[in-house]
């Protein structure tokens, strides 16, 4: 057998020779494809895969050759030849799959009637065109048992195999059910009229159980000539099926397809399925409808609404507002003033798809009713996601509108619409004479407001006499501000108004905008107010600074927590946002720190406040800190704050240098775990301002540091500031700027800058690509040496 097998192998490379190198086609390759092919041919399912793999591999890059697939076609017919495991025939059909044609068609008829290797000689036969497969089927057939003959009728059915249709029909009068409904089906997908005939005849012949399968089977048949035109045949079969003695499955699949052949003539056909005895069939009729083409289909459901039932004009006005066809406007408005809820409700939801600007002031209507409602939901619904062309000036001059509740609906449907283009209309409508309707346009305002927008929000603010309105203008002008582009200062319009507001409710209203802005530019202003003589302007100035976010107002809030004439409100405020912004001043050290959270204490006058200034101490990593929390164990009032604190300081103190990040803070730890296959990432692409700090152990001299991300090479910063914070818990300053451009960042300060932690700040941008760091080392020392 190796002599013949070698042969055969050479003797197909010769013939290939002109052609590009067949496979691997040194004598060596021939070896192992001779091996491998003995091999496939007594292969056992738990052997190595390995030659069949190589063998595979070689059918694969033989099938890009007309001739070279040819020669490998042979080797694998002659390989199932001599095959002698299952496993090994089901190895040569599957390449025979791939490669097969009519040269392979015997031996693979062979394995038909053959129980365990039936199926994957019929799928190989079925890649394989020509009536040479057909007719290997055909005598399998004749001598294969009902369980092989069901796979075998399946694929004759699948090849359209008219020759076969005789045979097959032949089976439907089989004992075998399963037989009988895959000899059905294949009748269904045989393109002749014979079959055609063959299924018509089972139909009405076959058992009560076997009647879905020829049912399926006839429903194939007609798809099959609506596809290819043959309308009236087609219809004939469909209008058998939708007798009223039909099951209603099948009339439901019958009046599908009765509306796939005839399309816009199917509307008088549905129309008379709403009536229908059938709940199923009734049921499936109103969407049936949406299919159904043209103006005219709409004018018959519209005609429908005045005849039906409320559940089906319901229904009929969903299928108008899918349907999207404009004509059925006037309908669907008139629906809107039906007597059923049910059905107004419908009418209002349609408008979302079907209405245009002269609706507007219907759904602004209905939208402002008294009472939560369903129908109010639907029209203010629809009016946000109408898209037809003016719909937003249209809603715009609702806000004039007569009644006071349609004028505020208006501005809450710009609002929700994102109507920027209709800025102008809102700020005019924000001196609305009723207080309720100015809150909502302000609110709207805030949606849609830019920058630009400020000066004219703040004049509008400092005319405000209502205090609701005022609060909502105040988040419209913080809103806006808050669009202003880096470089500017969102908070000039507001300051260049303070010298012309002479009542105090509204400098007070404008030191809160200033408050929330946050601009450095407003600190002098804030701090001189914070000691007016108005009582409003002076507190408003008092909890913006208790509120800023940065630390700049310490100084101002202690002297104000340790005034005895401040009022008790405003000294216990003051103290509370000194202890906020104790570890937020960039220049503070650990020391500083703590010598601050002491005064805070000492300034406390309540122990809510002592409590708060322990556990804001129980973030210090220091043996300082430590002892603080332990000298107050031993007030009772604060035994339990302290010990909470000290606890924490010495999980701390105990633990290695900390690590948090912006993303993925659990895995923070991978970064300095000396482990170069461990890393941090972010887990998304880099958009800039993801960021990574690390605490050191105490105060050093830092020269640099190095991002290592050699093990995701592409993940280096694209750009990144460092800062560096004298105290374990700052962010600190900015020391400088650089970009990423290779795999490890090394990153020199110019000269040594002393702190106790680093913070990395990522700034580029880079799409599909992670920033992770592999590796982080410090380039440190203590500065004590």
């Amino acid at each position: 057998m190796k002599r013949v097998w070698k042969h055969l192998v050479l003797q197909l490379l010769v013939i290939a020779c002109c052609q590009p190198a067949f496979g691997r086609a040194a004598e060596g390759d021939v070896e192992r494809i001779e091996a491998a092919i003995r091999t496939a041919q007594s292969r056992q399912e738990a052997d190595s895969p390995d030659a069949l793999n190589f063998l595979a591999a070689e059918v694969v890059t033989a099938a890009a050759d007309p001739a070279q697939r040819a020669a490998m076609e042979q080797l694998m017919i002659r390989g199932l030849a001599g095959a002698q495991t299952r496993a090994g025939r089901d190895f040569f059909c599957r390449q025979l799959v791939m490669i097969g044609s009519e040269a392979a068609v015997p031996e693979l008829g062979n394995l038909l009637t053959v129980a365990e290797s039936s199926h994957i000689a019929r799928y190989a036969l079925a890649r394989i065109p020509g009536g040479a497969a057909d007719a290997a089927l055909l005598e399998a057939l004749g001598t294969a048992d009902d369980n092989l003959k069901i796979g075998i009728v399946n694929s004759l059915g699948t090849r359209n195999c008219r020759a076969a249709v005789e045979r097959i029909a032949a089976l439907v009068v089989s004992p075998n059910e399963d037989l009988v409904s895959a000899a059905l089906a294949a009748l269904g997908r045989i393109d002749s009229d014979a079959a055609v005939a063959a299924v018509a005849k089972a139909h009405g012949t076959v058992s009560a159980k076997l009647k879905p399968a020829a049912t399926d089977a006839y429903l194939d048949c007609a798809a099959r000539m609506v596809k290819q035109g043959k309308l009236e045949p087609a219809l004939a079969i469909y209008r058998q099926l939708f007798a009223p003695d039909q099951a209603s499955i099948c009339r439901v699949a019958a009046l599908n397809g009765m509306i796939a052949a005839q399309r816009d003539q199917s509307v008088a056909l549905v129309i008379a399925a709403l009536g229908d005895d059938d709940a199923e069939v009734r049921r499936v009729a109103v969407p049936s409808l949406r299919n159904v083409p043209g103006e005219a289909a709409t004018q018959a459901i519209v005609a429908e609404l005045a005849r039906q039932r409320d559940e089906v004009r319901a229904q009929l006005l969903g299928v108008l507002a899918d349907r999207g066809d404009p004509a059925a406007l006037p309908a669907v408005v008139q629906a809107a003033d039906a007597a059923v809820p049910a059905v107004r409700v419908a009418a209002l939801n349609a408008l979302a798809a079907l209405g245009n600007a002269s609706v507007v002031p219907l759904l602004a209507q209905r939208g402002a009713g008294a009472e939560e409602s369903a129908e109010q939901q639907a029209a203010r619904n629809s009016l946000r996601l109408m898209a037809t062309e003016g719909i937003n000036a249209a809603i715009a001059k609702q806000l004039s509108a007569e009644n006071s509740a349609v004028r505020a609906e208006a501005a809450k449907a710009l609002a929700a619409r994102g109507a920027a283009d209709q800025a102008a209309a809102l700020l005019a409508a924000a001196e609305d004479r009723e207080p309720a309707v100015a809150a909502e346009v302000f609110k709207a305002i805030r949606a849609i407001a830019t920058s630009q927008h400020v000066p004219a929000l703040v004049k509008l603010l400092t005319s405000t006499q209502d205090a609701a309105v005022r609060s909502e203008a105040e988040n419209a002008v913080v809103a806006a501000a808050g669009m202003t582009e880096a470089g500017k200062n969102p908070a000039e319009p507001v300051l260049a108004a303070m010298p012309g507001a002479a009542a105090p409710e509204v400098r007070a209203s404008l030191l809160r905008v200033l408050g929330r802005i946050a601009h450095a530019s407003a600190l002098p202003v804030l701090y001189q107010s914070a000691a007016d003589a108005d009582a409003a302007v002076k507190d408003a100035a008092i909890r913006a600074l208790a509120e800023w976010p940065t630390g700049e107002p310490a100084g101002v809030l202690e002297g104000i927590a340790a005034d005895d004439s401040a009022t008790p409100v405003h000294r216990v405020l003051a103290l509370r946002g000194y202890v906020n912004m104790i570890p937020k001043q960039p220049e503070a050290t650990d020391d500083q720190i703590l010598g601050n959270y002491a005064r805070a204490i000492q300034l406390a006058g309540r122990n809510e406040e002592k409590q708060l200034v322990l556990s804001r101490l129980g973030l210090v990593r220091h043996r300082r800190a430590l002892e603080m929390a332990r000298q107050h164990a031993a007030d009772p009032a604060l035994k339990q704050a302290a010990q909470s604190a000290a606890q924490s300081i010495e999980k701390l103190l105990a633990a290695p240098a900390r690590v948090s990040a912006s993303h993925n803070p659990d895995k923070a730890g991978n970064a300095i775990d000396k482990d170069p296959n461990t890393r941090w990432d972010t887990g998304g692409a880099q958009q800039g301002g993801e960021w990574f700090r690390i605490e050191l152990d105490e105060d050093c001299l830092i020269a640099g540091l190095v991002l290592d991300t050699r093990g995701s090479g592409g993940d280096y910063p694209r750009g990144y500031e460092i800062y560096v914070s004298p105290s374990s818990l700052g962010d600190g300053q900015l020391v400088l700027k650089g970009q990423g451009n290779e795999a490890v960042t090394k990153i020199a300060f110019p000269q040594p800058v002393r702190g106790r932690a680093i913070k990395i700040v990522q700034t580029g941008r880079a799409e599909g690509l992670f920033w992770s760091i592999h590796e982080l080392t410090v380039d440190a020392q203590p500065a004590g040496q």
